[in-house]
């Protein structure tokens, strides 16, 4: 046995001594290596099977090509002569272990369904320890190759959010929400630099470890319509998405939402399985968390305890209210002291005195339709008085912001995201056609990839902007940064090529969503994978409905 592994090692360094060079030598190491464990399996095995021949003769084919290239140039074509060796390595090595150890792995895997034959088993059974075990391995190596490579991104909305954790850590202020914006998220970060430090590294590490619970959410809520194989598919696919590793890794609030949505449609499915009073409580708490970090939550509340009501069966049984009662009451506990901070405040009972800026606003101004927005014949004269005045901006072309701010100074007694709301209410009512249209092309264009896609590269000059700094990454001017950033920016963008939604056909993911949907409504074990199918899809429409694109 070691007599081929040091002719491969000769052999390598007699390459490397030589003035051309057949092959790289640690190919040559690889191919001897092998080499010695496929005399060992072919002399276990007393004859070649059907599999080995054909490796073996195409490492053959392939070497005797190399060779051919290096003495007599013969063309390659688009493969190097070292990805030919390692291509050949590969495909003998592959074949050598299924011979050596194929039995072993099929008794597994015939162990791995035996084990794990029901789907209700949810986290005990020896299959699903595995499958979580590789998931985690998965997610947590790619997520590591990230985490140094690159500065924590940053947006425009990320200074609002980084001020605010800094307001909120020296005197307990939300001053810079100005009313608009949830608090979850600065508190979060405000959380993460008390127990971490300032540098913004730590709370991307945070957010990345926050992906894999996604990541195992996401199998959990499989496992409940799919066997574990199957399972698999989706949980493999959260732990290698390109998107989700890049707000992962930024100051973003999708960081923080994206698992507690993950988290709060696995809690709804087992809440409507039977889960009980604490079952209850933490579905409604993480709701309730997940609205204050995006408030595009809230209306899913009214959903979540219909289905426990609903999961009781007909008629309604008893245990199903409460149930439900604990989830709204839970949720209302959480959102309260928020509620009770903007009424003192900014003179408001609610989560949020932004809809008319944040949402109706921007798409009503920034759409590609036009919407006249004068209407003498509104019955209030100062809902008229503002629609008169975003005309009037409209016209001179100004920022649907700078009329949202001479709203705000024409009634500064009156609350102006009410009369901005009540005035795109009624564009809309008066242009009810055209606003469905847009919204139907919005969808169509969402479904086809139309809204920009966030690059890595694209997202470092912010960083400048709002002054971050990190002890790792230090962001200056001169050329030689300049060019290690666009390095690292370019490795950071390989690992999230992995694997992007949007490489994916639009017409198949139609197509999947819709046999998916069909077969959760035709198939009762399937039906568990309503929950999550619904709510993606009204977080999608929510969002195109009223602003965000990137939602």
């Amino acid at each position: 046995m070691v007599l081929p592994m040091l002719l491969g090692i000769t052999g390598a360094i007699i390459q490397a001594l030589a003035v051309r060079m057949v092959v790289d030598p640690l190919s040559l190491v690889a191919l001897g290596i092998l080499g010695t464990f496929g005399v060992h399996t072919w002399l276990r095995t007393g004859s070649a099977t059907w599999v080995l021949r054909v490796a073996w003769t195409w490492a053959v084919v392939t070497i005797g090509w190399v060779l051919a290239n290096r003495i007599a140039s013969v063309p390659t074509g688009a493969f190097r002569p070292g990805e030919l060796v390692v291509s050949a390595d590969l495909i003998v090595g592959g074949a050598l272990a299924w011979i050596r150890w194929g039995d072993a792995v099929r008794t597994a895997w015939r162990r791995y369904h035996e084990e794990v034959g029901n789907p209700d088993k949810l986290g005990n059974a020896w299959g699903d320890r595995v499958n979580q075990r590789v998931l985690i391995t998965v997610a947590s190596a790619l997520r590591l190759m990230f985490l140094f490579r690159v500065p924590v991104f940053v947006i425009g909305d990320s200074g609002v959010y980084i001020k605010t954790a800094m307001t909120f850590t020296s005197w307990g202020s939300f001053a810079p929400l100005d009313g608009f914006y949830p608090p979850a998220y600065p508190v979060f970060v405000a959380v993460i630099q008390m127990v971490l430090g300032p540098d913004f590294l730590g709370v991307a590490a945070v957010q990345h470890a926050l992906g894999i619970v996604t990541v195992l959410a996401t199998y959990g809520m499989a496992r409940m319509a799919l066997p574990p194989p199957w399972a698999m598919v989706p949980a493999l696919a959260m732990a290698v998405n390109g998107y989700i590793l890049i707000l992962e890794h930024g100051i973003y609030t999708e960081a923080l939402f994206i698992p507690l949505v993950t988290v709060g449609a696995w809690l709804t499915l087992r809440l409507v399985r039977g889960g009980g009073l604490g079952t209850s409580i933490a579905t409604g708490v993480v709701i309730a968390v997940a609205s204050l970090t995006r408030l595009v939550l809230q209306p899913f509340l009214g959903a979540v305890m219909l289905l426990a009501i609903a999961s009781g069966g007909w008629p309604v049984r008893r245990v199903a209210v409460f149930r439900a009662i604990a989830v709204g009451a839970s949720f209302v506990v959480v959102v309260t002291p928020w509620a009770i901070h903007n009424q003192v405040v900014h003179g408001y009972l609610g989560l949020s005195n932004g809809i008319g800026v944040s949402a109706l606003l921007p798409r009503l101004w920034e759409e590609e339709a036009t919407y006249t927005w004068e209407n003498q014949s509104h019955p209030d004269p100062d809902v008229r008085a503002v629609l008169r005045g975003m005309q009037e901006q409209r016209d001179r072309g100004a920022s649907y912001w700078q009329a949202w701010m001479r709203a705000r100074r024409d009634f500064p007694d009156r609350n102006t995201s009410t009369l901005v709301a009540a005035a795109a209410t009624d564009v809309i009512w008066r242009h009810a056609g055209l606003f469905t249209e847009r919204t139907w092309f919005r969808m169509q264009r969402m479904w086809r990839g139309g809204f920009g896609a966030e690059q890595v590269n694209d997202l470092f000059g912010e960083q400048v902007k709002l002054g971050i700094r990190s002890p790792i990454f230090l962001v200056r001017d001169d050329g030689d940064s300049a060019e290690a950033i666009e390095q690292a920016g370019a490795e950071a963008t390989g690992l999230s090529r992995i694997f992007r939604p949007d490489d994916v056909p639009p017409g198949l993911t139609l197509v999947l969503t819709v046999v998916a949907t069909v077969a959760s409504l035709a198939v009762r074990r399937l039906r568990p994978a309503l929950v999550p199918i619904g709510l993606g899809l009204g977080l999608l429409f929510l969002a195109v409905l009223l602003n965000s694109d990137r939602a």
